[in-house]
């Protein structure tokens, strides 16, 4: 019966967790573009295998060099894409795709011995930040299962599952040097737990753990590399890399380049008040962790002490890493969770001897169980109740009828293979999941544009903001007879000034969301 009961919650959870994901998709809009390439581009590897230019956006390195860095996330969008309407699919896929990464955490969690691990796996679920991060129609939440399984292969030393999963984690997205601090942290954790609990000196600690852990290093290297290697990409990927994890991850001018939401940094305030349930975990870790040393009632297991110091370091790492970009999100929340439940583990005794008998008498009482329902049903249920709200405000969010009507008017009126300039950077990939017989600008992230010719990308900064007014450059420079102005830019009234005053446009189309102007010729 017990077991029965414990089945019944943790299934309740999940059907938790999966209604929620489902209600993030259940909007009529993205709120990221870059999910029209991505629903685009498993078409194209469906229809196409994989492309070695993409021309479709002129003035970016991706025109003549093009690298997938989500190849097998694109691979595994395929089924999704190809039995679904391709933005449909992509919908269904980051359900499936969140359900499994919590699957992960979970299963991770349990692997640690930490008490609750379903409880836990709800307040990652309840931490706004993350479960956002889970919810995007792209690759965080696929990402966050390979990592997980990383982990776990790296904490018992699986050393076929370390080599295959770090090699797939290459395919899959450009965040795989991740693996390398986690191989680090371990290394710190156990040269702790070897120093803590024997009488060698820390260094001589530190050589025996290293000793250890180089072989498991050694396998994670060479899953990492194989990676790199049987890449189609290869050796462009690794150049790629440079680019992406260094230029874009760590030294994005955010001051200087417009560069994507996530890439700016979340204060700590905002860290903790959208995601409370977490940091929540977190301090009842330590609180129960501390009370179980003070009492002499902890867990004095070496690997789950070890366990305990991993985690830590690795939660304080992601915490430090999302101060520096917020899309760390999706990293920072699962490690503190799994930073609580390690010290949970440590403190079991204390919570199965202590709070628990104390909790189960109080429970007796029914005002404090009418109580703690309350309180849980109001978390629980506000929670889900402010995401439907959400649902309804998606005005200022991507959708594909927003440009459908204007990319119409492009196709029925410009040749193919010509150069349409845009405003913003970021929608481009929408103007291309509708019409890919013409060619863009910049998208996926304006440093692409940048480190190809920086001189060309303030031409066009200036130009698409409207503070340079000679738009006869737009036909000049970048060879485009029309313009898609979005809204949604500040400056866009100046720059459709500029349009009208040159005498050189016409306004040949316009809703609520955008403006097309179109040279004399083509719009007589």
């Amino acid at each position: 019966m017990r077991i029965q009961k414990k089945t019944i919650l943790i299934l309740t959870i999940f059907i938790f967790i999966t209604v929620l994901l489902v209600i993030f998709e259940l909007r009529p809009y993205f709120p990221d573009p870059d999910s029209f390439y991505h629903a685009k581009m498993a078409t194209v590897i469906r229809d196409q295998s994989f492309i070695k230019t993409f021309p479709w956006l002129s003035e970016t390195v991706f025109n003549e060099n093009y690298i997938n860095h989500h190849l097998l996330y694109h691979i595994f969008l395929i089924p999704f894409v190809t039995f679904f309407d391709p933005l449909v699919g992509i919908k269904i896929s980051a359900v499936v795709f969140g359900i499994l990464a919590f699957f992960a955490l979970y299963k991770v969690l349990q692997a640690l011995k930490s008490p609750f691990p379903e409880w836990l796996t709800l307040a990652a679920a309840l931490s706004t930040s993350f479960i956002f991060r889970m919810s995007l129609p792209r690759a965080p939440s696929i990402s966050l299962f390979f990592l997980l399984i990383g982990v776990w292969a790296l904490l018992e030393r699986k050393r076929w599952l370390i080599f295959f999963s770090s090699a797939a984690f290459v395919w899959l997205y450009n965040g795989w040097p991740l693996l390398l601090p986690v191989w680090a942290a371990i290394l710190f954790g156990r040269t702790i737990g070897e120093y803590g609990l024997s009488k060698k000196t820390f260094l001589k600690s530190f050589f025996s753990t290293l000793r250890d852990e180089t072989r498991i290093g050694l396998i994670l290297l060479a899953g990492l590399s194989w990676g790199l290697v049987t890449h189609p990409y290869f050796p462009e990927n690794i150049i790629f890399s440079f680019l992406h994890i260094l230029k874009i991850g760590f030294l994005n001018a955010t001051n200087d380049i417009p560069v994507g939401s996530e890439w700016y940094p979340a204060s700590l305030s905002d860290f903790i008040k959208y995601n409370l349930p977490a940091v929540a975990a977190l301090i009842f870790g330590f609180l129960t962790f501390f009370l179980a040393i003070v009492l002499e009632k902890a867990e004095k297991t070496k690997k789950i002490f070890e366990q305990s110091i991993i985690m830590v370091t690795l939660a304080g790492a992601f915490v430090l890493m999302t101060m520096k970009s917020m899309r760390y999100y999706e990293y920072s929340i699962p490690f503190v969770v799994l930073a609580a439940g390690s010290l949970l583990s440590i403190s079991r005794p204390f919570i199965q001897n202590e709070l628990i008998p104390m909790f189960k008498e109080q429970f007796k009482k029914r005002y404090f169980k009418i109580s703690a329902i309350i309180i849980l049903f109001v978390t629980i249920f506000g929670f889900a109740f402010g995401n439907y709200q959400n649902t309804k405000s998606g005005d200022g969010y991507f959708r594909a009828e927003q440009y459908q009507e204007g990319v119409n008017w492009i196709k029925n009126n410009v040749p193919a293979n010509e150069t349409v300039f845009h405003n913003i950077w970021d929608y481009s990939m929408i103007l291309w999941y509708l019409d890919s017989d013409h060619r863009y600008l910049v998208g996926l992230d304006p440093m692409f544009m940048y480190d190809k010719n920086p001189d060309r990308f303030r031409l066009w900064q200036g130009l698409a903001s409207g503070t340079n007014t000679d738009v006869s450059k737009i036909t000049s420079e970048f060879g485009a007879r029309v313009i898609v102005i979005d809204k949604r830019a500040k400056s866009n009234e100046d720059l459709m000034n500029n349009l009208r005053n040159s005498n050189l446009f016409n306004e040949v189309y316009s809703n609520e969301w955008i403006n097309i102007f179109a040279s004399l010729e083509l719009s007589l």
